[in-house]
């Protein structure tokens, strides 16, 4: 075939332009490194509604020749699973053409090679989680966490798992487990407040442990069949095992912070070796219980490890590939997932455990401005929490929760006194911030932690400037009697304090004084106390609200608008439609969810908004997620982003904190104001009234006005509403309320008008 020179010159450009496209795709900032998000073209899959997918797969159940009761459970599985896919889809968690989803299709690809039809049943995504797991849904869609990746050594364990997973969808275990436990999972989908979508999974695609070896063996023999080396599946099995663990450790204990002008106190360390050896007894006595195979739910990973042990031993796997797509392939996307893993510890306002990570991936691949950023807010976070007396174990420093090298800094974060911490942060955080004065993200944490720790702690600023070296020789004079239970002697608490004059330091000052001895510029860390101090004071000392204050405020308040609010930006509303039957005796009742009015009503709820801000003159702006045919990549990635910024604000109960997610927001300058929409429905039967029925037989005339009412469903509406303001961080409006009405146009325009008008009349933050 001949090519004119006019088609060459066209050929060339083409793959000079492929070339350059996979080159920049290639180029990732590690150094400014931003979160991950959808590429391409949405998948098929999310331009069909639940409703249709679902009608679908009830025509063809009912065309089966399965028994009755056999078709009606497979139906409620099949329309659940669904609905459910799609809300999983299109969380704002889950990522699809990005580098790492990719390469997991790539995988998939080479473990499926001769088996086209049941490749192209299956579709692999990533999902932004910090649990190191994988899921198979009933319709084949096959997600592995970003924890996962995190932790994998080479490709042929990635291979493993999605082998594994594969047979899960192929011997339908999804069904077979919903037929026997399909009360257990009704009673979790009627909770209310169980919103985290994690949870969910695990719970409708909770295997049994047969199910769970017969996957195992299924999906060996597909290994074995591969190029992939299956005995790498045993190291998948002892990862697992160690998930509570970091995925790499480095030795990080308190002492390494110390220098020879600023040393812990004993009963620091001391209490640090205590909470250690408590949380060693914990261990055992956890570990012991999940070893137990009468009461755990799957088979113990050291059973499955001796299985695959055997399986190994009978076939030789030496010339099987560790990397069959690529090393460097790999090795680019377990360095991704380790940086996405450090934002969603961040995102989760687990800081213990992204501080101690941002070291270990410092080690692995060098210094950044992205590791100090994570590192300066991880300090940041803890000191906020620690400041407000909260349980810092919901905040990546649980002892019990976080094993290995992790242990002994969290420990350390818990021992230390609020002072004391704050100290060790500041310090830390302005080394972070000498180094990166340019960067506004760290100078604005770093402003804030001293303000911080002068406002909140009472530290003098120059108690770290005045500190001398002579105060550590003059302590050690001093005894500690912390531990000394009684001495025989009384003495007055004053004499705790050794009398100075003038300018002399007192010798057995606080010993965290001394931790800014050591840095080099001592001058341009006097102008940065300075700078903050005289901004502190500029402020002044904020006004306290009387009761008549308060209330004269509270009757102005719906008089006058407040003209800062005119556009607020909402994701799309979270909605549940719930209708109630009564079953066994009396007046029990079951809620269970009824999809297709939940879909056809969030159409109204949406239609609803946009007619009412129209009318208010109010610029609502709905960030979408809902499946339909106008749905694009760019729609999920806008929600995915207003949803990270919304999940780290509900994960850090403060009612002002800086955000780290604010940096990819990526918001006009007008969208100041976000919000969340959540909307509970539930109607039930009206429960059994006996003594209005004993009341008609007296007076025969009332009854069927009585029948009329008896009939009837009661209806409940819920509606939670949260309104933020992004610069501050701050929550400008928090509306709940239940009302017990029915969903009509005009009581949905009603709610809608008053939730609008109450935010644009709140007090300006």
């Amino acid at each position: 075939m001949k090519f004119s020179n006019r088609n060459l010159l066209l050929l060339l450009l083409l793959i000079c332009n492929l070339s350059l496209k996979s080159q920049n795709s290639k180029a990732k900032d590690y150094n400014n490194y931003e979160p991950q998000y959808c590429e391409g073209v949405i998948p098929s899959i999310l331009n069909q509604s639940s409703s249709a997918k679902a009608k679908e797969a009830t025509k063809t159940i009912k065309s089966t020749n399965a028994k009755r009761s056999e078709k009606k459970t497979e139906i409620d599985h099949a329309i659940e699973s669904s609905f459910f896919e799609d809300q999983l889809l299109t969380s704002g968690q889950i990522l699809y053409g990005d580098p790492m989803s990719e390469f997991v299709n790539q995988v998939a690809d080479e473990l499926l090679i001769d088996k086209k039809q049941l490749r192209d049943e299956l579709q692999f995504f990533v999902m932004k989680s910090h649990v190191p797991n994988a899921y198979t849904t009933h319709n084949g869609i096959v997600v592995v966490t970003i924890g996962l990746l995190a932790r994998l050594e080479n490709e042929s364990q990635l291979a493993v798992i999605l082998a594994h997973e594969i047979q899960h969808f192929v011997l339908k275990h999804s069904l077979q487990q919903y037929k026997e436990v399909k009360q257990t999972i009704a009673d979790s989908r009627s909770r209310r407040g169980n919103s985290d979508l994690e949870s969910k999974i695990k719970h409708l695609y909770r295997f049994s442990k047969d199910q769970e070896l017969e996957a195992d063996k299924m999906g060996y023999e597909l290994i074995k069949n591969s190029k992939y080396d299956l005995s790498e599946g045993i190291y998948v099995f002892e990862m697992l095992k160690y998930s509570d663990y970091p995925f790499l450790e480095t030795t990080m204990k308190i002492e390494s912070f110390e220098t020879p002008y600023y040393k812990y106190p004993t009963h620091i360390k001391e209490g640090i070796a205590k909470k250690l050896t408590e949380a060693v007894a914990a261990d055992e006595k956890s570990d012991k219980e999940e070893l137990d195979e009468e009461t755990s739910t799957h088979p113990s990973l050291d059973k499955r490890i001796n299985i695959l042990k055997n399986l190994v031993e009978q076939k030789n796997f030496a010339g099987n590939k560790k990397f069959v797509v690529g090393q460097k392939q790999f090795e680019e996307i377990q360095k991704m997932s380790r940086f996405e893993l450090l934002l969603l510890f961040v995102r989760r306002g687990d800081y213990g455990r992204s501080f101690y990570l941002s070291s270990v991936v410092e080690i692995l691949y060098g210094k950044g401005n992205f590791i100090d950023k994570v590192k300066a807010m991880s300090l940041y976070g803890i000191l906020e929490h620690k400041i407000k007396k909260h349980d810092l174990a919901d905040y990546g420093c649980g002892i019990n929760q976080n094993r290995g090298d992790w242990r002994p800094i969290t420990a350390a974060i818990e021992t230390m006194e609020t002072k004391d911490f704050g100290a060790f942060a500041s310090k830390l955080i302005y080394d972070i911030y000498a180094d990166r004065k340019q960067d506004s993200f760290i100078s604005k944490l770093t402003n804030r932690t001293f303000q911080l720790i002068q406002s909140k702690l009472d530290i003098n600023l120059k108690d770290f400037l005045n500190f001398k070296p002579q105060d550590i020789e003059a302590a050690k004079k001093n005894i500690d009697t912390s531990a000394v239970i009684s001495d025989g002697k009384l003495k007055n608490p004053r004499s705790r304090i050794t009398r100075t004059s003038g300018n002399e330091i007192a010798i057995n000052s606080a010993y965290y004084t001394g931790v800014f001895y050591t840095v080099a510029d001592k001058k341009a860390l006097e102008t940065y106390f300075n700078s903050v101090e005289q901004s502190y004071s500029s402020m002044g000392t904020p006004k306290k609200e009387t009761y008549a204050s308060k209330v004269e405020r509270d009757k102005k308040r719906y008089l006058s608008p407040n003209k800062n609010i005119s556009s607020i930006t909402f994701l799309e509303p979270k909605f549940t439609f719930s209708l109630g039957r009564i079953t066994g005796y009396g007046n029990d009742i079951q809620s269970n969810r009824n999809y297709y009015l939940e879909e056809i009503t969030k159409k109204n709820i949406l239609e609803q908004w946009k007619y009412v801000s129209d009318y208010t003159n109010t610029d609502i702006q709905m960030l979408k997620n809902s499946v339909s045919k106008t749905l694009k990549t760019e729609d999920l990635n806008n929600y995915s982003r207003m949803n990270d910024w919304l999940s780290e604000r509900f994960n850090n109960d403060t009612g002002q904190m800086i955000l780290f997610y604010s940096q990819y927001l990526n918001l006009d300058a007008s969208d100041k104001y976000v919000g969340w929409v959540g909307y509970e429905y539930t109607e039930v039967p009206r429960p059994f009234d006996p003594m209005a029925l004993f009341y008609t037989l007296y007076f025969p005339v009332y009854f069927p006005f009585y029948l009329a009412q008896q009939l009837q469903n009661d209806c409940y509406f819920n509606q939670r509403i949260l309104v933020y303001n992004i610069e501050t961080g701050r929550q400008i409006y928090n509306h709940k309320n239940m009302v017990e009405h029915k969903i009509k146009e005009d009581f949905l325009r009603a709610q809608i008008y008053n939730t609008i008008y109450e935010i644009k009349h709140v007090e300006g933050k």
